[in-house]
């Protein structure tokens, strides 16, 4: 997809794709994510990139869904809050 790890876009593919643990897609989650964003591979899922972007930019609804969707993602198991490392890295 060309986009480093460190890029905020990578959570709203893992939102995409309903993804349960950060950092790792599994092949249902890959696949679904290929649905939802109407891309067969990762070259295509790539060119999806910049209208992503532009779609959270301009839809605070969509906005607010991938903020909370990215607490679940990071929240550790049978906590009820992210470490503060890890919030510091994903709101600077």
């Amino acid at each position: 997809m060309n986009v480093s790890l460190e890029d905020p876009i990578t959570l709203s593919v893992a939102f995409a794709g309903d993804c349960k643990t950060a950092m790792v897609w599994t092949y249902p989650e890959f696949k679904k994510m290929c649905k939802e964003l109407k891309g067969d591979n990762m070259q295509a899922l790539g060119g999806k990139i910049a209208g992503m972007k532009k779609d959270i930019k301009n839809d605070p609804a969509l906005f607010v869904k991938i903020y909370e969707f990215t607490f679940k993602y990071y929240l550790d198991p049978g906590m009820k809050n992210i470490e503060c490392d890890t919030a510091i890295a994903l709101w600077p």
